[in-house]
């Protein structure tokens, strides 16, 4: 057998079968969470770590070690079925090869945020993702597994997940319940009515049904009040955007993307040309737990 095609866990690496398959679970949601329908991601037994020229390989940092514990790879036909997919489910119909990276990069980056937020919780503390970066090709150490992803009639998809030995060990030294049962969540604790651990982690998971405003943004100006009280009925206000340039969509009063006006059915719709980074959307998520500090009553 190749040593390529190493694909299961030795029988006393459940902490790796644990990693895999909560990274699985979160790789479905975020696809899902991309527009697409909700695929089915599976552990499978058998499979090859890409090398080839156009494979995409992603190292992640896990705030539990100083070093890359996780990375994903991916053929380059894979890679571009899942983010061709993605695109083509919010309305691009051809998308450009770099959006199609981009979205591709954005799936495995929340997959790998929901890991974190798994991690939070059988750690008993907060894991964030500081860092992480592209690679040219796969590590040389490290355990490995493989993930089978389809999604609807599509033909099926193939990632390498690779993970750290350190990782690994870490994880066997979590002498908690959780360790023995992954299917319980950090809101579910032992011995507490209390969350495990909190952060933006955690928080994901518990914001996801807030509803949030969104608005349009078509422009701004600036009118002196003169200007202002002069305003009457079929007065025209010149807005600082070109007509050929994007509008703004905004959430909670953050711009998080921009796109162009269209018809859709008698009403008008936005279709989304340019999404915001990720850190800025999840700054976005994270601002709604923040506390909101009285204003300091004057003695």
């Amino acid at each position: 057998m190749n040593e390529d095609e190493t694909v299961s866990p030795p029988d006393e690496s459940q902490d790796f079968r644990w990693l895999i398959a909560e990274w699985s679970g979160a790789l479905s949601k975020a696809i899902e969470g991309m527009g697409s329908p909700l695929p089915v991601a599976e552990v499978v037994d058998t499979g090859i770590a890409p090398k080839d020229d156009g494979s995409f390989w992603w190292a992640q940092q896990f705030s539990l070690l100083p070093e890359s514990a996780v990375w994903i790879g991916a053929g380059e036909s894979f890679w571009k079925q899942i983010g061709t997919q993605a695109l083509q489910a919010i309305g691009f119909d051809a998308p450009e090869p770099s959006d199609v990276r981009d979205t591709y990069r954005e799936i495995l980056v929340q997959s790998l945020s929901g890991l974190a937020a798994r991690l939070t919780a059988r750690c008993g503390q907060e894991v964030t993702c500081p860092h992480g970066e592209p690679l040219s090709g796969p590590p040389y150490n490290g355990m490995r597994g493989f993930v089978g992803v389809r999604a609807g009639d599509s033909a099926p998809v193939e990632l390498c997940f690779m993970a750290s030995k350190e990782l690994i060990q870490r994880l066997r030294r979590q002498n908690t319940p959780e360790a023995s049962s992954p299917v319980q969540t950090a809101r579910e604790a032992p011995g507490s009515s209390e969350p495990a651990a909190t952060g933006v982690a955690v928080a994901l998971e518990s914001v996801l049904d807030v509803e949030m405003p969104i608005s349009v943004s078509f422009g701004t100006a600036r009118l002196c009040l003169e200007e202002a009280l002069r305003l009457t009925e079929g007065s025209v206000v010149r807005l600082g955007r070109a007509d050929s340039e994007f509008v703004d969509l905004q959430v909670n009063g953050r711009v998080v993307a921009r796109g162009e006006i269209v018809a859709v059915r008698g009403q008008y719709g936005i279709r989304i040309r340019e999404l915001s980074r990720h850190d800025q959307r999840l700054s976005q998520i994270e601002s709604l737990q923040r506390p909101q500090r009285p204003d300091p009553v004057a003695s």
